[in-house]
């Protein structure tokens, strides 16, 4: 992620997407499922969307509903 997507460093709310940017790096966004963004800059962006996405799995209707997304950036 780069600081400047997102309007710089530190806490940032934008129409439809906030974030938490300390820094340059990489980074995890969140997709909720009212199709909003939240972004953060973490040190293994991977680690962190794979915990989220487990939880979400866990948290599944059998695969009717599903309850947002993770990505890294």
């Amino acid at each position: 992620m780069r600081p400047s997507e997102w309007g710089g460093w530190g806490y940032r709310v934008m129409p439809g997407r906030s974030a938490v940017v300390m820094g340059a790096g990489p980074g995890l966004i969140i997709t909720t499922t009212g199709q909003k963004q939240f972004a953060v800059t973490v040190a293994d962006p991977e680690t962190a969307a794979s915990l989220l996405l487990t939880l979400r799995d866990r948290m599944d209707d059998g695969g009717t509903q599903r309850a947002g997304s993770a990505q890294t950036a």
